[in-house]
């Protein structure tokens, strides 16, 4: 894997540049700020919605500027995607309250709910134990 990574590295520094270079250290940025930042905050129970928000702002105007360079075009485009990004987080943070989503899972959640397939409410049509046959099993209704 290591040496992937190091020819990957050659092939952009070949292919760009200095400003191969300069993209490269974007990443090794972004990295670290998923690793330093995003990751552990997380971790530690803060709100996702806002850690992605910093991380995603960070990486933007590192990867971005390293690779583009700081010009009126780079900070146009990261004005309008960190609009983007707070539109999309505003509406994440809407949504989410909107159907009290938790994050945690329950059994519940695959139970079929109203009324099966024979009229009966759902699950009924489930297969049920025959008493006549002690571990035995039988589809027909008691």
């Amino acid at each position: 894997m290591l040496a992937l990574g190091i020819l990957f590295a050659a092939v952009v520094i070949a292919l760009s540049g200095l400003r191969g270079v300069a993209a490269l250290v974007g990443l090794v940025i972004s990295l670290a700020v998923l690793l330093a930042f995003v990751l552990p905050a997380i971790l530690e129970g803060q709100s996702p919605i806002a850690v992605a928000a910093v991380g995603s702002a960070a990486i933007m105007f590192a990867a971005l500027y390293m690779a583009h360079g700081v010009n009126v075009r780079t900070t146009s485009a990261i004005l309008g995607t960190l609009v983007s990004l707070l539109l999309t987080c505003l509406l994440a943070a809407f949504f989410l309250d909107i159907v009290s989503f938790t994050g945690f899972g329950s059994e519940e959640g695959g139970v079929p709910s109203g009324v099966g397939r024979t009229g009966e409410p759902a699950g009924s049509d489930l297969r049920r134990r025959d008493h006549r046959h002690p571990g035995g099993c039988s589809t027909t209704s008691p």
